[in-house]
């Protein structure tokens, strides 16, 4: 019978779960960009991350004060009630249901309201053009490193508006 150390190197390791991500960016010439975001989930709690710190920028600039209604449900539909970390506010609970498969969450992000450090990778949109950073449309699980995620993305433009 191997040890519990070799027992532990023999179990295959866990896998992230696959999120699908649909960005409706139809409200965004309003300033409003809509997300629903979800993945397979065990029953229990659950911690979820907003994007603090972004690749590419020198300070933390995840501008979590820009989203606005947030729903957070399990896959039967149910809406679960979620509390903010009171020492860190990229980071949300929720308990999910006996019974639940997965969770899905909805929220809008307010584009067009940069700090200083969150400028370059914000949601700005001007005169029929929009530079839209994904990382504003994510709330993910904790305790997974960002390169074990997989995430399915898909994006919804404004009526007439093309992608480049």
């Amino acid at each position: 019978m191997p040890s519990a150390a070799a027992a532990a190197r023999l179990r295959p390791a866990p896998v992230a779960p696959a999120l699908t991500l649909a960005v409706d960016a139809a409200d965004l010439p309003r300033g409003l960009l809509h997300a629903t975001v979800a993945w397979p989930a065990r029953p229990g709690r659950l911690w979820l991350r907003f994007p603090r710190w972004i690749q590419g920028t020198h300070a933390p600039c995840g501008a979590v004060q820009n989203l606005a209604g947030l729903v957070i449900s399990d896959d039967r539909g149910t809406v679960l009630p979620w509390s903010r970390d009171p020492g860190d506010v990229h980071r949300f609970a929720v308990d999910l249901p006996a019974g639940a498969a997965g969770v899905s969450i909805a929220l809008t992000y307010l584009a067009n309201q940069p700090t200083v450090n969150s400028q370059p990778v914000d949601v700005l949109v001007h005169d029929g053009v929009a530079m839209l950073n994904w990382n504003n449309t994510l709330l993910y699980p904790e305790g997974w490193s960002d390169t074990a995620l997989r995430v399915s993305a898909s994006l919804r433009l404004p009526a007439g508006w093309s992608q480049a």
